[in-house]
């Protein structure tokens, strides 16, 4: 489950979509929210969002969940979310109602929201439902329909399912057992940043898994893991330089 990273950076691209170029309301609360002017954003959102804005539904929900410039307030944060009909503000209610954060826990409710945004295409939503069908909450447990949606996130570039679907191709959950996928993911999650698939890779490399054998490259990305603050990574460095 993850909140956006910035609200600004959501806000400006939500921005361009869907939104009229004469809905002076959301552009008001949008110049607002740069002047960190928040109560006015909020004013100006809440005036766009009863007219039928989305977007501006949208930012007033992820204002209040976040909760960073006024108080957080989450019962009011699954009320706006509930008023946009968009995919990544069911995948944000999904979270409240699987976490039970401003509404009563529901995983079942959160699992039919984050499909309903899967199959929009939003890739953490597609996430989520993965994680969902490998826990057995809110779904029947069905490690292939987790492997299905882990796949479709992370082809649409999610860095957590990339992650995942290493090891659901190293060890053959739900897929057939894999060594080429699993490093095509290893490599996938360590150009999205995640520093423990960078040391993964960098294990691979060593090991030959997936890949033909490279002390050269294992070391490359080992080291990037440990810039990165994998702590695993300078065993593992120390071990190959000890034996060459």
């Amino acid at each position: 489950m993850r909140l956006a990273l910035l609200l600004l950076g959501a806000i400006l691209v939500l921005g361009t979509m869907s939104v009229s170029a004469d809905n002076a309301s959301f552009q008001r609360g949008v110049e607002a929210y740069q002047k960190q002017d928040y109560e006015r954003a909020i004013k100006y959102w809440e005036r766009a969002a009863r007219r039928g804005s989305s977007t501006a539904a949208f930012n007033l929900g992820l204002v209040y969940d976040k909760g960073d410039h006024i108080p957080r307030d989450a019962k009011e944060a699954a009320h706006w979310y509930k008023a946009s009909d968009s995919a990544v503000a069911r995948h944000h209610l999904g979270n409240l109602y699987e976490r039970g954060d401003g509404v009563d826990q529901d995983v079942a409710e959160a699992a039919r929201l984050y499909e309903a945004a899967a199959e929009e295409g939003y890739a953490a939503a597609q996430y989520d439902l993965g994680v969902l069908y490998e826990q057995g909450r809110g779904v029947e447990k069905n490690p292939e329909r987790a492997a299905e949606w882990m796949l479709k996130a992370g082809k649409g570039g999610d860095p957590m399912a990339q992650f995942k679907l290493v090891q659901i191709y190293s060890q053959g959950i739900g897929v057939e057992k894999n060594d080429a996928e699993a490093f095509s993911w290893a490599r996938a999650a360590s150009k999205s940043g995640v520093a423990t698939a960078k040391y993964l890779l960098g294990f691979m490399y060593y090991k030959g898994i997936g890949t033909v054998q490279s002390n050269e490259m294992a070391i490359i990305w080992l080291e990037d893991a440990v810039a990165s603050g994998e702590p695993q990574a300078q065993k593992l460095l120390d071990e190959i330089e000890a034996s060459q």
